[in-house]
């Protein structure tokens, strides 16, 4: 039988897609003015020419960008962050929402309200710090990692994804004399791909976007992520040391214009590649995690 929508629910699938194509402009716009002006002509830029599109092509402030040694550094070390506490909050937190996805598991609820304290509740900023400290990791890059891989909210999602796996696969592999370490390993994450994939992915895209606690506990430059130097090329206008360019790009003011939106770029980028070959668990992560059945 075929369904024939009236009125009032084409007007409301109406409305729904104009809504959503207007939040698709407000958040595409920006995206947009920033790719285009990090390309764009100096002199264009010091006009305040560029709108949408790029006027002009000019890609030498990414020539100067890749040039500068901090710069690589900052990216390297990023990409270090983030793919360290994605790997280690897989494999601190997986092992700890499969056990409390056994029911035969004594005082596991009991557990489980422990565990939602400090998901209610934080010690805050100078507590933190003075843990990172007498732990001996600040201004090293365990302070970027450690602190910032338990997080109950992802303990609850792969729990309730470990829940619905059928009991009778794990049944029969423990009839065929597997351990519980066999079971969670051979069965339980295999067949579990998408919630791990979407919770790494939130583990190392918060890393990457992470600019607190570098913030707070790196003072070495040597260990600092993008975030810190874009915080320095866009709210400071400072660039750290490094090669220079040809001096006439010291001289004009669309050149630091096109290399702050440019830093901008290479900072989102990276995250936008990741999307889309994580794009096929995430959604299905997602509903595995959040509803049983």
């Amino acid at each position: 039988m075929r369904y024939k929508m009236g009125f009032g629910g084409m007007a409301f699938s109406v409305g729904v897609y104009i809504a959503l194509t207007l939040a698709l402009v407000v958040w595409l716009y920006p995206l947009l003015f920033i790719l285009s002006s990090s390309i764009s002509d100096w002199l264009a830029l010091e006009q305040g020419q560029v709108r949408l599109l790029p006027v002009g092509l000019e890609f030498s402030s990414y020539q100067f960008i890749i040039a500068q040694k901090p710069m690589v550094r900052a990216f390297l070390n990023s990409a270090f962050y983030s793919a360290s506490r994605a790997l280690l909050t897989l494999a601190l937190l997986a092992p700890l929402a499969y056990a409390l996805s056994e029911r035969k598991l004594r005082g596991r609820n009991f557990l489980t309200v422990l565990l939602l304290i400090t998901m209610l509740f934080g010690a805050g900023m100078i507590p933190m710090y003075m843990v990172v400290r007498w732990a001996g990791l600040l201004n090293t890059r365990w302070a970027i990692i450690i602190p910032q891989l338990f997080s109950f909210w992802y303990v609850i999602l792969l729990r309730t994804s470990f829940a619905s796996i059928p009991d009778e696969l794990k049944e029969s592999a423990y009839i065929d004399g597997a351990s519980n370490w066999t079971v969670f390993s051979r069965i339980v994450l295999p067949l579990s791909k998408p919630i791990l994939a979407t919770i790494g992915l939130f583990a190392g895209v918060r890393a990457w976007n992470d600019f607190f606690s570098p913030l707070l506990y790196l003072q070495d430059k040597e260990f600092w992520p993008l975030t810190i130097v874009l915080r320095n090329v866009v709210m400071l206008a400072t660039f750290p040391q490094g090669e220079a360019g040809p001096a006439d790009m010291y001289q004009s003011a669309g050149f630091w214009i096109q290399a702050q939106m440019a830093v901008i770029v290479i900072n989102i980028v990276p995250v936008l590649l990741v999307y889309p070959f994580l794009q096929r668990y995430f959604t299905k992560g997602i509903m595995l995690g959040a509803v049983k059945g």
